[in-house]
């Protein structure tokens, strides 16, 4: 086979990659557009004037969902459109992003808590604007990722560092609800006192919330010295000014706070990622924790106990039939239904939890099939259903002895978050060792 005939069975594969993305996206957009699906009668001034009477003043945290969405529906759209190499496909999927946006609209009109709007019109656009530019930046790299993960079945590490690089500053400044007004820049100034100095700070700070900036931070430290950067000093002064900026950003949220000792504490957690980089070496790492994987295994209890305790579980405390039975009577079969009753903070928080209970369980699983020497990738779907039997378990457990309502969201997220545990090690193999030997 000749390498322009496999390059270009690549960027076939690349573009369903894109295809398969957009498709998931579209269907999540729309059904997280029409929650609760509580239909009710039209207004009987019809779309456009209902549009265009609409309310300006929708809040933030409604309408900055539209632009993130937007911006990421555009920008998985950009690369489908890069790789049909057709440039009647740009204007025609553009225009589609356009026509998404008012259908969305359209449709809820007919939902009783949800209703149309203009503003959300603009915040598509918005979204449309932002996702091309950031297609500009990050477009031809995020294809040259694609193409070696399909080629290599592994991931660079310049990937994975840019990666989690993106899902720090979608944690430190979600949910990006910033000022858009003068008013709100003076009453910030006026409550809030000064960036990084905030008067309503809270007294006291707790060992958790010390532990987790250091924690989230350490792997990317990790990540970029294991990159090899030429210039050492330079990089942790960029990184340094790169995170006070996120602080003092934060400080210009509805909903944020900064805070130096925040800064400080994230700026420890890079450095000291940065500087235990110089002694771990990921192919004899991952050689060690294949070898120590009966010990792991043994950590697995203890792991799964902390998990129930922090999901509510409370061996002394078990329902009652009828309570039971209650809870069940009133929980949603909807996914994603918590999160119109939360806060985005407090769902952002229940989404992470789930990705960090079942992300080391796929993890493990693949470290131990390693071990055993057998290196074939397993099948999707029984990595999905074996963690959707996992967290089914669980979150009849937390029922029965805690009284907490399951949430079909948590199941879908264990069912996303297993299989991607298991397929960073494989791939994380697979850039090592091309060859696994039996331990």
């Amino acid at each position: 086979m000749g390498d322009d005939q496999a390059s270009q069975q690549v960027d076939h594969q690349a573009k369903k990659v894109f295809l398969y993305i957009l498709s998931g996206f579209f269907i999540f957009m729309l059904y997280g557009a029409l929650l609760p699906f509580n239909i009710t009668n039209a207004p009987p001034n019809g779309f456009i004037a209902t549009l265009l009477s609409s309310s300006a003043n929708e809040a933030q945290g409604q309408w900055i969902n539209h632009v993130i969405f937007t911006l990421l529906l555009t920008f998985f759209i950009s690369g489908y459109c890069h790789l049909s190499k057709s440039k009647t496909i740009w204007p025609t999927m553009f225009a589609l992003i356009i026509l998404f946006g008012f259908i969305i609209e359209y449709l809820q009109m007919y939902i009783s808590s949800r209703g149309t709007s203009l503003v959300d019109i603009y915040a598509n656009l918005s979204g449309m604007f932002f996702g091309s530019v950031l297609w500009l930046f990050y477009g031809k790299f995020t294809i040259s990722a694609i193409r070696y993960i399909i080629k290599e079945k592994s991931l660079s590490l310049d990937f994975i560092k840019k990666i989690y690089l993106a899902f720090i500053i979608v944690i430190i400044l979600f949910p990006f609800d910033f000022f858009i007004n003068e008013l709100q820049f003076k009453m910030a100034f006026m409550t809030k006192g000064l960036p990084l100095f905030e008067a309503k700070i809270n007294d006291g700070v707790g060992l958790i919330a010390i532990i987790s900036p250091i924690l989230l931070l350490f792997p990317l430290g990790l990540f970029y010295r294991l990159s090899g950067p030429k210039n050492h000093q330079t990089l942790i002064l960029k990184f340094a000014i790169f995170l006070l900026v996120l602080e003092i950003l934060q400080f210009f949220e509805v909903s944020g706070q900064s805070s130096f000792l925040s800064f400080l504490l994230k700026f420890i957690g890079f450095y000291l990622g940065f500087f235990m980089g110089r002694f771990i070496d990921i192919k004899s790492s991952l050689s060690s924790l294949l070898k120590l994987r009966k010990v792991l295994l043994l950590t697995i209890p203890f792991f799964l106990w902390a998990a129930l305790k922090l999901k509510g579980f409370s061996f002394g405390s078990m329902g009652s039939y009828a309570e039971i039975t209650t809870i069940i009577n009133n929980m949603s079969l909807l996914p994603f239904t918590y999160y119109l009753t939360v806060s985005s903070g407090d769902g952002l928080l229940s989404f992470i939890f789930n990705i960090a209970i079942y992300l080391p369980i796929g993890m493990y699983l693949a470290i131990y099939n390693l071990a055993k020497g057998n290196i074939d990738l397993r099948s999707i779907s029984s990595l999905v259903i074996m963690a959707m039997i996992i967290a089914v378990l669980l979150e009849t457990i937390v029922l029965i002895w805690g009284l907490k309502r399951p949430d079909v969201t948590n199941i879908i997220t264990a069912m996303a978050a297993l299989p991607v545990g298991y397929y960073l090690i494989v791939m994380a193999n697979n850039a090592t060792h091309k060859e696994v030997k039996n331990i």
